[in-house]
């Protein structure tokens, strides 16, 4: 085997109940709240009894106003002031925090209709389920080539921490969709915070990190999925070791497309370099993995003298330029090679150099 190993969580849930889950908090603006002014709360349909100031506008009594309600049956709420810090309530409005069954999960907005006042209600931190997940290296000290993250919510609302045993940050998503139309979450690291354009992004610096690392996927309600990685471990040599692969001669018709396999070697391995020969001078080029990751696209190539294609470390080209889709690939093998051509009948080969 070589030195890059698949780790995975294998098929989890988020709880509303995992120790790192996230309670809902709403906070209440009340807007000209005197003399004996009262609202009421809606939430899920359902409309509180009335709160009025000198009566039970307290801590206590919106507490109780609130889990009286019927759409609110085993939910737990706790009310503080604005700033959250004591339970003695200005005439300015209060914060909700939620917890028992309604604790670890993101809830639609209460709403306040005022007599003889107004009030507004803000999400002030929303509320998440959560599966913390410890996932060993397979060595002590690792690089994080590829993350996956497959299913969870069908929404652009999960979020993806992950942090070695030191607490450093190796990977920060948020607010992505996992499951579109059934594709993952997928993406490269590079080596110094570009993406494969070459511009900043936030997460993508490649570093070194310590097991064992902690996961942890959050989402709006409980939901199910896995999460992959990639991980390099560090040799005790400093030598890589590469392979010249090779799809050997294939054919493409006329004005249509074909397609061949190349195999790595090894389960997983770095793409270093591509050599693309022969058929004709309006090739369309694509190669992905076995999970189906496009690894590098291109078209209307002139390939019939040979067009070479290295891999840079830092999304940039051989001439020094930001370019798209140059990022040394993690990949897991076998590739597949489509080739597309706008002319006759053709033949060619695809080569590719990869570090295993």
């Amino acid at each position: 085997m070589g030195s890059i190993v698949k780790r995975s969580t294998g098929y989890v849930t988020t709880s509303q109940t995992d120790p790192n889950a996230v309670n809902e908090i709403q906070t209440v603006t009340l807007t000209s709240f005197d003399g004996t002014d009262s609202f009421t709360l809606t939430y899920g349909g359902a409309t509180s009894s009335a709160v009025t100031r000198g009566t039970n506008y307290s801590s206590s009594g919106v507490k109780a106003v609130v889990e009286a309600m019927a759409a609110f049956t085993g939910g737990t709420v706790t009310v503080y002031d604005t700033a959250g810090t004591t339970t003695a309530l200005t005439d300015g409005g209060f914060r909700m925090v939620f917890s028992g069954s309604v604790g670890g999960k993101n809830l639609t907005a209460f709403s306040v209709n005022g007599t003889g006042c107004s009030g507004s209600v803000a999400e002030t931190t929303k509320g998440r389920a959560c599966k913390t997940v410890t996932m060993g290296l397979g060595c002590r000290y690792g690089q994080v080539l590829r993350v996956r993250a497959g299913l969870f919510e069908d929404a652009s609302s999960n979020d993806l921490d992950i942090t070695d045993s030191g607490s450093r940050s190796v990977w920060v998503a948020s607010g992505v969709d996992t499951n579109v139309s059934g594709a993952s979450y997928d993406e490269f690291r590079g080596d110094d915070g570009t993406d494969q354009a070459g511009n900043a992004v936030t997460g993508q610096l490649l570093d070194v990190f310590e097991g064992p690392l902690t996961i942890k996927v959050k989402t709006d309600a409980a939901a199910s999925g896995t999460v992959d990685l990639f991980v390099r471990g560090i040799r005790q040599t400093n030598e890589p070791k590469f392979r010249e692969r090779s799809t050997g001669t294939f054919v493409v018709s006329a004005g249509g497309a074909g397609s061949s396999s190349i195999h790595l070697g090894e389960p997983y391995a770095i793409v270093r370099r591509f050599y693309i020969y022969g058929f004709d001078s309006s090739t369309d080029l694509t190669i992905t993995d076995a999970l189906s990751k496009t690894i590098y696209t291109k078209t209307g190539l002139n390939a019939a003298a040979g067009v070479n294609v290295v891999l840079g470390e830092d999304g940039i080209n051989a001439s020094g330029s930001a370019a798209a889709n140059v990022l040394p690939a993690v990949v897991q093998g076998p590739l597949t090679v489509t080739i597309a051509n706008g002319g006759t009948s053709t033949s060619g080969y695809v080569k590719v150099w990869v570090e295993v």
